[in-house]
């Protein structure tokens, strides 16, 4: 009895050490997978790519800005980022350098020769138009803005003009330059008419749209005097809100029977961060693309010709110098380009000193502000900036904690490479599980990997993925996406 209880005693305690040593073990896994899951999710991530489907086309001009300098080496710097549209303005009132003391009878009886040979001809853009126009960016620019001694409002550039013969003579020696440099593509009717820029006083008018339907006919009027063919194509509304009160703007100049069939693009401006749900840009987007498709013109080119995360300064300065500015220009330009926006320009991208908190995109000693990254990796790595491409299927299954990617595209390119992108805006690293369908079955291929972040300036490749398609034509692989990057790659 004396042995036997000894002998259960030890095997009790053994069987009690045993226990807790797995029991011990098993709390550590479970801790280690928490851990993993804040940091890194080890492949739950699932990012699928089809190369045989399609998606529609995705354009380059989206890779846009405004605001830059004109001077030759910026825009040798600019160009070689990847931008491949500027926007610029054309106004009126810089034709005759805004002679103030000048009356409209002055200008009509050519006084001084005002009308016919002004002393200060053609205060513009010119050099800009040339510095990056030789480097084949191509330019949208605003068409609009009288000279005071026309304004209905005294001393106002932002007035309804007092005569219309006078405009549209003034209108047609732009245009006409303009045009000439061969680098101007398209041309935006006045800027924020709904807004500050276009003032009503003085003038016959008491709705601003009604005074903008006609200001654009009497624009459209006077170009298709000069020039009837399509060289360059006009639009509108140039809204400053992207929502329903931009959109039904958009939707009064297609119903305006004098007016709708020159509405040749929809632009408007979006500030914001561009959450998901109804104010994402895809929503909203595809809001603008309805009231085009209403009218008949379902392929209707749509710009956002401003846009960036606020105009004011912010904490963390996305619209300015802030690492975390990579990936949210990622999120917005992903959902430009797969969404099929035909063109953007982000604002701005001007020059700045190091101490300032404007929001800009260049610092004073010419580097770039690192958002710029992104534009490069996307346009220029990736070739999306050289030409229509068109898109594929792409989607992607978060974990189970619903954690993933912001969001992905993919395409084959102008120049027929297959590319894949994603962009993470959060702060966590993810293990994505990345899925290629629709190549050639039973092919090694190599994955050429890419990134934008804080720490990675995208000027070489960070890593190479070797992978098999199966008889299928189906490959995988595993692929780290850091916080707060834009990670692509090319297949080869």
């Amino acid at each position: 009895m004396k042995q036997t209880s000894i002998f259960s005693i030890a095997l009790y305690v053994i069987l009690f050490l045993l226990l807790n040593v797995c029991t011990a073990c098993n709390k550590q896994t479970v801790i280690t997978n928490i851990q993993n899951n804040s940091k890194d999710t080890s492949g739950n991530q699932k990012l699928t790519v089809d190369f045989s489907i399609n998606n529609g086309v995705g354009h380059p001009y989206v890779f846009g800005e405004g605001g830059a300098p004109k001077d030759v080496a910026t825009a040798s710097n600019i160009s070689s980022q990847g931008f491949t549209l500027k926007r610029t303005s054309c106004d009126i009132d810089w034709l005759l350098g805004d002679p103030r003391n000048i009356t409209l009878a002055d200008y009509k009886n050519d006084v001084n020769g005002i009308r016919t040979n002004p002393a200060k001809p053609w205060l513009s853009n010119s050099k800009e138009l040339i510095n990056y126009g030789s480097k084949g960016v191509k330019f949208i620019a605003i068409i609009g803005y009288v000279p005071t001694w026309l304004s209905f409002k005294q001393n106002s550039r932002n007035g309804i003009p007092k005569d219309w013969g006078v405009y549209e003579e003034l209108v047609q020696k732009v245009y006409l330059k303009y045009k000439s440099y061969n680098c101007v593509k398209f041309m935006e009717i006045w800027n924020e008419p709904a807004g500050e820029f276009l003032d009503l006083t003085g003038s016959p008018y008491t709705n601003k749209l009604t005074a903008y339907k006609d200001i654009y006919y009497h624009t459209v009027k006077a170009i298709h005097a000069v020039d009837n063919s399509t060289t360059i194509l006009l639009g509108g509304p140039t809204s400053g809100s992207p929502r329903a009160d931009g959109s039904a703007w958009a939707d009064s100049l297609l119903n305006d029977p004098r007016i709708g069939k020159d509405v040749n693009f929809f632009s408007y401006h979006y500030y914001g961060k561009a959450p998901l749900g109804p104010d994402s840009d895809s929503s909203i987007i595809a809001s603008w693309k309805a009231v085009a498709t209403k009218y008949g013109k379902p392929d209707m080119p749509i710009f956002i010709t401003e846009w960036n995360s606020s105009y004011n300064k912010e904490t963390i300065r996305l619209n300015d110098d802030s690492p975390e500015a990579i990936s949210f220009i990622g999120k917005r330009l992903t959902d430009f380009y797969v969404n099929h926006l035909f063109g953007a320009t982000i604002f701005t991208m001007g020059q700045r000193s190091q101490s300032s908190t404007s929001m800009d995109g260049i610092f004073e000693d010419g580097t770039f502000m690192p958002k710029v990254r992104t534009f490069y990796l996307m346009s220029k790595i990736l070739s999306l900036g050289k030409g229509e491409s068109a898109l594929k299927q792409t989607n992607w299954t978060a974990c189970k904690n619903g954690k993933n990617i912001t969001n992905a595209g993919s395409a084959i390119t102008i120049d027929n490479q297959k590319v894949v992108w994603m962009t993470n805006d959060t702060q966590e690293t993810y293990m994505e599980s990345v899925v290629i369908k629709g190549l050639t079955p039973s092919t090694q291929y190599t994955a050429s990997v890419w990134e934008a972040s804080p720490a990675n300036t995208a000027q070489s490749e960070r890593e190479s993925k070797i992978f098999s398609t199966d008889q299928t034509g189906k490959g995988h692989f595993t692929l780290s996406i850091v916080g707060k990057s834009v990670t692509g790659f090319i297949i080869k």
